[in-house]
């Protein structure tokens, strides 16, 4: 188990040939929970997704992200959580840490993807709505 077997499991379709956006980044970040993790033998350090070989992957970043590829560096207005009514889920402010933090940086900080997962789902949820 490792880097590829997580993979394998949460991201098995390439992000540039994914359709369903909404599903493949809740399964995404539903690989960060710590049994996923330690199914593969993988942790969380900073943001990052690290295997205990040294290995490391930058996949939670926004590169990595088609809500935030198809915002195309609009500071999140095409982002379709915002659009569908919900704050950014990262400060655009040089990444400072405030007591209120959304929820990519609480997990950069703090290593914990649920407040990440319960803004996914929420989106999803508004999304839904508004179809």
């Amino acid at each position: 188990m490792g880097y590829l077997s997580w993979k394998e499991e949460f991201m098995p379709i390439p992000i540039a040939k994914v359709k369903d956006t909404s599903a493949w980044i809740l399964r995404k970040w539903t690989g960060a929970r710590a049994y996923n993790l330690k199914k593969h033998d993988m942790t969380i350090v900073d943001g990052e997704l690290r295997g205990k070989r040294g290995c490391w992957d930058e996949i939670f970043k926004s590169e990595n992200c088609p809500w935030c590829i198809e915002d195309n560096g609009s500071d999140c207005r095409a982002c379709p959580a915002v659009m569908a009514g919900l704050n950014k889920c990262a400060n655009t402010f040089g990444g400072a840490y405030i007591e209120k933090h959304p929820p990519y940086t609480a997990f950069v900080y703090e290593n914990d993807p649920e407040p990440m997962i319960q803004w996914i789902e929420q989106a999803i949820e508004l999304i839904n709505e508004g179809n």
